[in-house]
């Protein structure tokens, strides 16, 4: 299932909604959201959208992935592709 535009405004809303303190903290996305900017590509540009999980095994172990570009460890996910 493809994330939309419209699933990320739906999302965005109803997390404001939940913690409008956070408004601001988001504007910038919320600004291009608006503009109607393309923020499941990757070469939107200041911000876009991608997605990650957390997983946790029995033993309460998280697994974490090293980003070879960026030299951290992060949880799995990634850009959004068609």
């Amino acid at each position: 299932m493809p994330i939309t535009a419209e699933h990320i405004r739906e999302t965005l809303a109803a997390y404001t909604d939940a913690h409008p303190e956070e408004e601001v903290t988001l504007s910038v996305v919320l600004e291009q959201l608006y503009q109607g900017a393309d923020l499941t590509s990757r070469k939107t540009s200041p911000v876009h959208v991608t997605a990650g999980a957390v997983l946790v095994d029995e033993s309460g172990n998280v697994l974490f992935i090293r980003h070879n570009a960026l030299r951290k460890y992060l949880t799995p996910g990634g850009h959004l592709e068609p």
